[in-house]
């Protein structure tokens, strides 16, 4: 089950939101390699099958500050451990963002102005 959340700025207004998490067809490798043009990720969905965790997490730019949801994958392996991949591309092109935790960060600047997005959990989703 996924979550909602929503960022809305206390200087501009601006509103966005996000579902975050995963959903049922987040299990599938078809649905899942679908959100990701890196080789190398689509790899690991199907070669490690079981062996991953699919999740949408936010994340902002680094250049021009806008929130966006990126696919990350959490693979597995007992004899190299735990790692996670994102593939990160905002709007602008850029491929630089900060992956947030949202139960950690509550706040982050606004892309519109020099307000502050806070953000909020909305909810749940599948």
């Amino acid at each position: 089950m996924g979550y909602i959340v929503e960022a809305k700025c206390d200087n501009c207004g601006d509103e966005k939101t996000f579902c975050l998490g995963n959903g049922m067809s987040d299990f599938r490798c078809d649905n899942v390699a679908k959100n990701f043009t890196d080789k190398d990720i689509i790899d690991i969905i199907y070669s490690n099958e079981g062996n991953w965790t699919f999740n949408w997490k936010l994340a902002q730019c680094r250049q021009c500050r806008k929130l966006f949801r990126v696919p990350t994958i959490l693979s597995f392996d007992e004899e190299k451990g735990s790692k996670e991949f994102a593939e990160i591309k905002c709007e602008c092109g850029c491929r630089e963002a900060s992956v947030i935790d949202v139960e950690v960060e509550k706040k982050l600047k606004c892309a519109t102005c020099e307000g502050t997005y806070t953000l909020t959990g909305k909810g749940l989703w599948d």
